[in-house]
């Protein structure tokens, strides 16, 4: 009979070295898979953002409004596709100006005649709203969500 050559025998400084080495690369898997975005979200949206419309990888037809609610006392700006879009085609976006009939905290951008969009180009459209809380502490976040116009 051939005798097999034994296993080879691992130190205890070698175990957990491997082990560390192995603990690290799950960590930064971990980590790198939260920060990548790869939904949207960030594993977690901005404390103020309630709610954002059309949701993150949703399908939508190209005349869609945008809209984001918001925690009461904050306001947001959109930049859509790379493109800024003038608070004058923004709705709510003063809080103290707000309709009276709309409980909800939220800025709206309905594409129209001469808006920046008359439409969405067809594909994945991307929103980045700037938001801004009104208090003394003028707190600031962003939030970003991509939706696919069809």
């Amino acid at each position: 009979m051939a005798k097999h050559p034994s296993a080879p025998k691992w130190s205890n400084q070698q175990r957990l070295l491997v082990f560390g080495t192995g603990a690290v690369i799950v960590a930064i898997f971990a980590v790198a898979g939260y920060l990548a975005n790869t939904d949207g979200s960030g594993g977690a949206r901005h404390p103020a953002v309630e709610a954002i419309s059309p949701e993150e990888g949703a399908q939508a037809v190209r005349q869609s409004r945008v809209e984001i609610d918001l925690e009461e006392g904050w306001t947001a700006e959109f930049e859509i596709n790379r493109q800024r879009i003038p608070l004058d085609q923004l709705e709510n976006f003063n809080p103290q100006l707000r309709r009276a009939d709309d409980p909800l905290f939220r800025v709206i951008y309905d594409p129209g005649p001469g808006k920046v969009f008359d439409i969405f180009p067809q594909g994945q459209v991307c929103v980045t709203a700037y938001l801004t809380k009104l208090d003394e502490t003028d707190e600031r976040g962003i939030e970003t969500w991509c939706f696919t116009a069809t």
